[in-house]
């Protein structure tokens, strides 16, 4: 099967969907399909390079370039190197260059799935999956009026177009008003309505769909016209062979890897941790420095940070509510640690410590509950949450959404 994975993002980087993404290409080329990446012209490949990339599984990047996964980068514009999510002026120009280089990749290469990461991605591809179809039956017909037959060029035989499958990663009407917080409460609000909107309109252009939770599944369900599969992502054992756990220093440590977004809800930990005297916070973070009083702040490659993560006591996920899946609950795991997550947040991952809301107390007692127990076993998430079996059920959603979706 001929796949585009699509994302509108840089890439590579340590963030949750570039590692998701990465992930499921590396898997679906190991299984014999035909993977390309498309993606934002910039990303931290020099970091990448130089074995400094600061985040979760840093090697599948490299395994991506040493396996020969094709990538296809839009233009970069001069002096844009913007790393974290969100909007930007700059935004749109790239989501318009990541269309047309779908479309040329359609042209040249052919395909018969195009899964598209989040919103930007889905309405980039949508509008190149169309542009490729209108051109390949133009040219059918050409053929047939000049031969009395043809076949069009690319990837499109017979008519049958690209199926357009949407990955859903997030919830624009939860994360899109962290990002106008500061702007005040009608911003905020503005945000929200254009969140749902999106929520509710977007994923309708696809064929297929894939859901990180169940409550992204059922949303989906009620909105996407062909099938729809709950399918979470993997863990790659070689990713946490070798590991030498560093402690941070004297006490228990609470520790949180990742973003430092708003939507993250870092500002809950100060809080906690100022209900548990002797217990102190490690951020490890490939971005700038949460401002978190007494709070350690390390980054690196990740053979480096791997074992200040595996050093801490309890591993945490504040984030209240998250439509996708927080790649970090698999890394605590696989590193052995319990973590004390978020209810919106928690995925059924070994080791899960479910807190609801953001009751201080809450979490107190969530945290010394999570510490008293025995660490996870990391060979349970290899054996349930690898990147074969996520491919694997990729691969049935692919073949289905061929199946039911039109011409």
């Amino acid at each position: 099967m001929r796949i585009l994975q699509v994302g509108a993002f840089p890439f590579p980087s340590p963030q949750g969907s570039q590692l998701l993404l990465a992930g499921a290409a590396l898997a679906l080329h190991r299984a014999g399909h035909a993977v390309r990446i498309v993606c934002y012209g910039h990303g931290d490949r020099a970091a990448e390079a130089n074995g400094a990339l600061a985040g979760a599984h840093r090697s599948v990047f490299t395994r991506c370039r040493e396996e020969h996964v094709p990538v296809v980068r839009v233009p970069a514009p001069p002096g844009y190197r913007r790393m974290r999510s969100g909007p930007d002026g700059v935004k749109p120009l790239l989501d318009v260059l990541l269309a047309r280089a779908v479309f040329q990749t359609l042209e040249r290469q052919g395909a018969d799935i195009v899964h598209a990461h989040n919103h930007e991605a889905l309405l980039a591809c949508a509008v190149a999956v169309r542009s490729h179809s209108l051109r390949a039956r133009a040219r059918a017909a050409a053929g047939r009026g000049r031969l009395g037959g043809g076949r069009p060029n690319g990837g499109s035989t017979g008519g049958v177009r690209p199926r357009l499958v949407y990955g859903e990663h997030t919830s624009m009407a939860e994360e899109l008003p962290s990002y106008f917080a500061a702007s005040g409460a009608t911003c905020t609000r503005a945000a929200v309505a254009a969140g749902r909107v999106l929520d509710a309109v977007v994923p309708r252009l696809s064929d297929g769909a894939v859901a990180l939770s169940p409550r992204g599944l059922a949303a989906l369900e009620r909105c996407v016209p062909g099938p729809v599969a709950l399918i979470s992502p993997g863990v790659d054992p070689d990713d946490f062979r070798g590991v030498t756990p560093r402690r941070a220093g004297p006490g228990r440590w609470l520790v949180y890897a990742g973003t430092i977004d708003d939507f993250q809800r870092l500002d809950l930990l100060p809080r906690v941790l100022a209900a548990m005297p002797g217990w102190r916070l490690l951020v490890v973070t490939h971005g700038p420095k949460p401002e978190i009083p007494g709070a350690v702040c390390v980054g690196g490659p990740w053979r480096e940070v791997r074992d200040w993560i595996a050093g801490a006591d309890v591993a945490v996920v504040p984030r209240l509510q998250c439509l996708g899946f927080p790649m970090k609950l698999l890394n605590y795991a696989a590193l052995g640690l319990r973590t004390v997550v978020a209810s919106g947040s928690a995925r059924g991952v070994p080791g899960e410590e479910i807190v609801r809301g953001d009751d201080v107390g809450a979490w107190r007692a969530g945290v010394l509950s999570a510490a008293g127990k025995p660490a996870a076993d990391p060979e349970h998430v290899y054996a349930d949450w690898g990147w074969d079996r996520h491919a694997a059920q990729l691969a049935a959603l692919y073949d289905v959404t061929a199946g039911a979706a039109a011409p």
